[in-house]
C-alpha cells in the first residue's frame, strides 16, 4: 500500500506493558502582557522516567541525618520563599539534558520513520575515498533533500502514464493531470491551514522565487513603491530575504536578536512605531527558523506585533518548512500574510518548485510577474485581458506539472508523519548532540543551545595549542573522507548572521573582503585571483528525524572525533588558496573519486547505453566498523614523526602581503605537522574572531551536575510540599506574577526561565 494516501501507517506509538508511575508537575507558561510578562501555572500529570527515579534514589541515599529529619517534618514555605525556591530549582533543572527532553520520541515506536529512512534513494550508497570504502551519510538536508522511492514509484506508475499539459482541457490525460495538480494544491492548503483568503502559487526555484513573486505582487519592483516601503528583516535571514529588497531600493531595517538568540520583539515594536509615524508601507519579513543555528521564531507573536502597527507579516520557511508546523491562520491577529517554502529541502522533495502561500490582498498587481499562456482570458489583435484568478494569473506558461504534484505528495507525507512527532524527535536529537558536543572544548556549536531549535547545527573547531581554527572546508572534507558524512562549509548564504555568530566586526569584514576581490596589478597590494581560503565560515550539518538512533549516534561521535583529533590529519592534505578546497595529497583520483559524467552515455548501438556501472548500493558497512577504523587512523597518525607536507602552506604565505598575514585565522598543514612532531615552537594566535557561544544546555563539571541533581530533588520536594500546604487555598504564586524587564534588549535577562509547554526556553543567566 502506498504512503501517498496517508493511510499506510498510524502515528500512534506502540503500546507497552510497562507499568508507569505518575507525578504532578507544574508547567510555567510565559505570556506577554503589555510591557512585561505574565507567568501562568498549568498542572498536569507526567510519567516518572526511570532516570528521574534513579536520581531520586541516589539523592535519598546521600541525604544526611539532619536532612532526613527535615523530610519527616516538611518545612512550611511562605508564598515568597516558595516562589524563590521554585525559581532557583527550575533554573538549575533547566540546564539538565533530560529536562529539555522530557517527551522523547523513540524511533522504534513510529514505523513510518524507519520506512522513510529505508526508502531514501541512495541510503545504502558507498563511495571510495582516500581511507577506503565508506557508507554515505547525508547530513545536508538543510541545503536540499533526497528523493524517496515510494514517491517516485507513484509518479512513474500513476502520474507519468497520464501526463498531459494542464492547459488542454478536453482529453482524459489532461483532465487526469489537472486533477492531480489541483489536488496537490489542495493538500498544501490543508497542511498550512489556509482559508478562502489564501492562495497557493507554484513558482520557480525554491523560496527565492517565492519572495520575488511577493515582491512583484506588492509592486515593490516599482521604484516609487520601493522608496515608500520599509522591510523589517530578522537577525538570521538568508541572502534571498535581504538582497532583493535592497536591490529594488526599499529601506531595510535589520531587527537584532536578544541575548537568547531569538528575534527581539521590543526592537521590532520600536522600529514599527517609528516608521508607522512616517506613513510608510511596512513589511515584516523574517525566517521561521535559522538555516545556520536552527533557532525557531515565534511566528505568531511576530505577526501579532506586525499587524498591531499595520504592517504585513511574511515568513521564510525555507529552512524550517520540513520540520515546523506552518499555520497561515493560527489566531485572529496572528495570521500570516505570506509564507515562502522550498519543498526541495523536504525528504522526497528534489524536483519540486518553490511555493508562496499568501493572502489575496498581497497581490495588488494586475499584470502578472511572468506574462504568457494561461494568464489571460482573452487576447485579440489590439487588446488582451488577464484573468482575475490569482493562482492562474501568477503561474504563466506551462507550469512544472509533475514537480507540483510531487510537492503535494511531499506535504502529504509530512502530514502523515505528524508535525508534533517531527518536532519532538528534533528536540530529542538536539539533546543527544549537545550532551556529547558540549563536553568537547575544541568544538563550538554556534548560537544558543537552550532555546527552541530544529536539528541544524553550525560549528567551528579550534586547535587549542595554537588557538587557530581548523578550516571549515577541511573539517567538511575530513567528515566525508573518513566517515562518509556529507556536510557543508562556508557562510551557508547567511553572511550577516554568520558575522554576528563569529564575532566579526564590520571593520574586520572590510579587511577580509580584500581577499575576495579580483584586482589588477602585480605588486603585493593586489591579487590576480580571489583567495577564498581566507573567507571566514563554519561547518554545518543537520540530523534527520527519520534516521535511526544508530546513525544519529555515529554522526554525533564522528563530529566529536574530528573536533578532537582531525587536525592531526592536516599534514596529509593540501589545499588550493584560491578555491579554498582541501584534498588528500595522495592519489588525486582516489581522494576525489572519479565522478560520473553524462559523457558516459552512448547511443552508438542505436539504443541508450551507459559505459559505466551504476554506484554500488549493495555493500553493508557497520557504523561500529567505520568508527573503529577512524579511531585507528587518528591513533596511528599521532605516532607519525615524519610526514611529507605539501607546499600549499608555503604558497599561501607567499601570496599574503605582510600587512595581511595576521588575518590568516586557520591552522595550515605545515603548522599542524610542526606541532605534531614538535619540530618547531608555535606561538598562540590572537584570534581575529570571537565566536558567539551563548548559554550551553548542559553542565560540564561534575560538581555542577551534583548540584543540579540536588536541586532537582529539592524542586520535586518543594512542589509536593506546596501542593499539600496550599490545598484548598487560592493559588496566587506564579499565576498572578507579572515580571517586567525594561532593560531586556542587549543584556542578560534576570527573569524566570521561559517555558513553552514541556520544553524549557530559559533566559540566559
Amino acid at each position: 500500500m502506498s504512503v501517498a494516501n496517508g493511510k499506510s501507517f498510524r502515528n500512534e506509538p506502540q503500546k507497552t506493558d510497562v507499568d508507569t508511575d505518575y507525578e504532578e508537575v507544574i508547567t510555567v507558561i510565559k505570556k506577554r502582557v503589555g510591557g512585561g510578562y505574565k507567568y501562568i501555572e498549568v498542572k498536569r500529570e507526567k510519567p516518572i522516567k526511570r532516570r528521574t527515579k534513579r536520581l531520586l534514589r541516589n539523592n535519598e541515599s546521600k541525604t544526611s541525618g539532619d536532612e532526613m529529619e527535615k523530610e519527616d517534618g516538611p518545612e512550611k514555605f511562605t508564598d515568597e520563599s516558595s516562589l524563590e525556591s521554585l525559581s532557583l530549582a527550575m533554573s538549575a533543572l533547566s540546564k539538565l539534558p533530560h529536562a529539555k527532553c522530557e517527551d522523547r520520541i523513540r524511533f522504534d515506536e513510529y514505523p513510518i520513520l524507519k520506512y522513510i529512512q529505508e526508502n531514501v534513494i541512495g541510503h545504502n550508497l558507498t563511495i571510495l575515498g582516500p581511507f577506503g570504502v565508506k557508507k554515505v551519510i547525508y547530513c545536508d538536508y538543510t541545503a536540499s533533500g533526497r528523493s524517496l522511492a515510494f514517491i517516485e514509484d507513484y509518479i512513474r506508475n500513476f502520474v507519468q502514464p497520464f501526463y498531459a499539459n494542464t492547459h488542454s482541457e478536453t482529453g482524459r490525460n489532461s483532465r487526469q493531470t489537472s486533477k492531480f495538480r489541483e489536488e496537490a494544491r489542495s493538500i498544501i492548503k490543508r497542511c498550512v491551514n489556509a482559508d478562502k483568503d489564501d492562495v497557493v502559487i507554484f513558482t520557480g526555484s525554491g523560496a527565492t522565487a517565492a519572495i520575488h513573486k511577493l515582491c512583484w505582487g506588492l509592486k515593490i519592483n516599482m521604484p516609487r513603491v520601493a522608496e515608500e516601503t520599509v522591510v523589517f528583516s530578522g537577525p538570521y535571514e538568508h541572502h534571498s530575504n535581504m538582497l532583493l529588497w535592497k536591490e529594488f531600493g526599499a529601506t531595510v531595517v535589520r531587527i537584532r536578536d536578544t541575548q537568547d538568540g531569538v528575534i527581539d520583539i521590543e526592537h521590532l515594536e520600536k522600529e514599527l512605531k517609528f516608521w508607522k509615524e512616517k506613513k510608510r508601507q511596512m513589511l515584516v519579513c523574517v525566517s521561521a527558523a535559522s538555516n545556520v543555528t536552527g533557532i525557531i521564531t515565534d511566528t505568531e507573536e511576530v505577526a501579532i506585533v506586525a499587524h498591531r502597527y499595520g504592517a504585513f507579516a511574511a515568513f521564510d520557511y525555507a529552512g524550517g518548512g520540513p520540520y515546523l508546523k506552518i499555520d497561515m491562520n493560527p489566531s485572529k491577529q496572528g495570521y500570516k500574510d505570506a509564507v515562502f517554502i522550498s519543498p526541495h529541502k523536504f525528504v522526497g522533495g528534489p524536483g519540486t518548485p518553490g511555493i508562496v502561500v499568501a493572502k489575496k490582498w498581497m497581490f495588488r498587481n494586475t499584470v502578472p510577474e511572468r506574462v504568457g499562456g494561461g494568464t489571460v482570458t482573452y487576447v485579440s489583435r489590439d487588446f488582451h485581458m488577464y484573468t482575475h484568478d490569482i493562482e492562474g494569473r501568477e503561474e504563466g506558461g506551462t507550469p512544472a506539472i509533475i514537480e507540483s504534484i510531487r510537492t503535494g505528495l511531499v506535504f502529504q507525507l509530512k502530514e502523515a508523519v505528524g508535525e508534533d512527532v517531527i518536532l519532538k524527535r528534533d528536540q530529542d536529537l538536539c539533546c543527544r548532540a549537545f550532551g556529547v558536543w558540549e563536553r568537547n572544548p575544541n568544538l563550538k556549536i554556534l548560537g544558543n543551545h537552550r532555546v527552541e531549535r530544529i536539528t541544524i547545527f553550525s560549528f567551528i573547531v579550534i586547535h587549542e595549542g595554537t588557538n587557530k581554527f581548523i578550516h571549515y572546508n577541511f573539517v567538511s572534507t575530513l567528515l566525508n573522507d573518513l566517515f562518509g558524512i556529507q556536510s557543508r562549509g562556508g557562510c551557508v548564504c547567511a553572511g550577516p548572521y554568520g558575522h554576528d555568530l563569529l564575532g566579526i566586526t564590520e571593520t574586520m569584514a572590510k579587511r577580509l573582503k580584500w581577499f575576495t576581490h579580483t584586482q589588477p596589478g602585480k605588486d603585493a597590494s593586489h591579487v590576480h585571483t580571489p583567495m577564498n581560503i581566507m573567507k571566514p565560515g563554519f561547518c554545518r550539518i543537520n540530523l534527520s528525524y527519520f534516521d535511526d538512533d544508530a546513525l544519529i549516534d555515529y554522526v554525533i561521535n564522528a563530529v566529536d572525533m574530528v573536533a578532537k583529533n582531525g587536525w592531526k590529519l592536516l599534514p596529509q592534505y593540501t589545499f588550493d588558496p584560491h578555491s579554498g578546497i582541501f584534498l588528500y595529497k595522495g592519489d588525486a583520483t582516489l581522494s576525489e573519486e572519479e565522478l560520473f559524467s553524462l559523457a558516459d552515455i552512448d547511443y552508438s548501438g542505436r539504443r541508450f547505453h551507459v559505459n559505466r556501472r551504476p554506484p554500488d548500493m549493495s555493500r553493508t558497512i557497520s557504523y561500529d566498523d567505520m568508527t573503529k577504523f577512524a579511531e585507528n587512523i587518528f591513533r596511528d597518525n599521532a605516532d607519525m614523526k615524519k610526514t611529507r607536507v605539501s607546499t600549499a602552506s608555503q604558497k599561501l604565505n607567499e601570496l599574503l602581503p605582510v600587512d595581511k598575514k595576521k588575518l590568516r585565522w586557520f591552522l595550515t598543514p605545515q603548522e599542524a605537522n610542526d606541532y605534531l612532531t614538535g619540530a618547531k615552537a608555535i606561538r598562540r594566535y590572537k584570534q581575529i574572531m570571537t565566536p558567539r557561544i551563548e548559554s550551553k544546555l548542559t553542565n560540564t563539571s561534575e560538581s555542577d551536575n551534583e548540584l543540579s541533581r540536588s536541586l532537582e530533588f529539592q524542586l520535586i520536594k518543594t512542589l509536593d510540599t506546596n501542593t499539600e500546604s496550599n490545598a484548598g487555598k487560592s493559588n496566587h504564586r506564579l499565576s498572578e506574577t507579572i515580571l517586567t524587564d525594561n532593560n531586556h534588549k542587549r543584556r542578560r535577562s534576570t527573569s524566570l526561565p521561559r517555558i513553552r509547554g514541556n520544553r524549557p526556553h530559559p533566559s540566559v543567566i
